[in-house]
């Protein structure tokens, strides 16, 4: 990982180490992950952290398909396949003069862009999924239908990390096996859809519209959590959705509480 180590380590753990250097657990030193790496693959997380310098040694690897390690007499011959991986936009560093542009060109070979975890198709599937890896050791908790409806509308800004961080919190400070919207970080609970006025509210009738409002109240107290409000209304959940299909109520949506 390029950016969990200072530039000094980061050169050692790729090119090796001299004999006797800092970093070398014995006398005679230590290859580096190039060299290790030979005739398979490398992968270099967070290649856009790669501090600037040692950039313009591993183009060279990637040009000549050699290394020149540390107190060695001549460069070493090595055939390596590199994957790389970045949340940077390297189009932005190299403009910046953070990034060399001919190392990113010789890196494009094949680039894959993953869209981001709000922007999946496959949000719900992708949920139950590292759901599943998260509670591995708990095999009894299960996620409401209500909680997976809200963790599909939030933005997730820090993506299946963030989420996965959640989820954790969530198993670990669990009060029942079924993990519903109440349980969600206060940061992440989200209101049912305002109430501002829209066309097909003005379809309701007085009585319809104090239903609706009423509803909205409850929703709201409860932190939008479906099986609470069903609950107290004295009704099924599936009674509730339909109820709030005929009011017009859209739930969840994406803005959440501060």
């Amino acid at each position: 990982n390029c950016a969990s180590m200072p530039e000094a380590e980061i050169q050692n753990e790729l090119f090796g180490c001299r004999p006797g250097g800092i970093a070398a657990a014995t006398g005679e030193g230590q290859p580096g992950k190039i060299v290790q790496a030979d005739g398979g693959t490398l992968f270099l997380d967070e290649i856009g952290d790669l501090p600037y310098p040692l950039q313009a040694r591993l183009l060279h690897v990637l040009e000549e398909r050699e290394v020149i390690a540390p107190g060695a007499e001549a460069p070493i011959k090595v055939g390596i396949r590199l994957v790389s991986a970045t949340h940077c936009k390297l189009e932005e560093k190299i403009r910046r003069g953070e990034f060399r542009e001919d190392l990113f060109y010789r890196l494009q070979g094949l680039m894959l862009t993953l869209p981001r975890l709000a922007d999946r198709a496959d949000k719900r599937a992708l949920i139950r999924h590292i759901f599943a890896q998260e509670a591995a050791a708990a095999p009894k908790v299960s996620l409401g239908e209500g909680l997976i409806d809200a963790l599909c509308a939030h933005q997730w800004p820090g993506n299946i990390r963030q989420l996965r961080n959640v989820l954790r919190a969530m198993i670990a400070l669990r009060t029942s096996d079924v993990l519903e919207l109440a349980d969600l970080p206060s940061g992440y609970r989200l209101r049912p859809q305002p109430t501002a006025p829209a066309p097909e509210i003005d379809s309701l009738n007085p009585l319809g519209r104090a239903e609706r409002e009423a509803l909205l109240r409850e929703l709201d107290l409860e932190h939008g959590n479906i099986s609470h409000v069903a609950r107290k209304l004295g009704v099924g959940r599936n009674t509730l959705y339909r109820k709030m299909h005929r009011l017009h109520i859209k739930w969840p949506v994406k803005k959440p509480l501060h």
